[in-house]
């Protein structure tokens, strides 16, 4: 593994450090970077799973391979797991 990317999957805490604190050094200064560059994190909601998945689809693109799901599967997983 040379890179691990921090995912929609991990339940942060509320306050920033706190959050950064769970990441590794590396991890919290990509986490910082985008920051400063304005990404603001925030819970999504099902209106934002087009864009989820367009970005998902984008980065598979650029290491020559597809998802694992298609984004009808993750739509269907975030509607049979409300909160999850």
């Amino acid at each position: 593994l040379i890179r691990s990317w921090l995912t929609h999957v991990i339940p942060l805490p509320v306050d920033p450090e706190a959050a950064l604190s769970l990441c590794s050094k590396g991890k919290a200064r990509d986490v910082r970077a985008g920051l400063r560059r304005g990404a603001v994190p925030r819970e999504a909601g099902g209106e934002d799973l087009p864009a989820f998945f367009e970005l998902l689809a984008d980065t598979y693109r650029r290491h020559g391979t597809r998802p694992t799901h298609t984004s009808e599967e993750i739509t269907d997983l975030f509607h049979r797991l409300p909160g999850k």
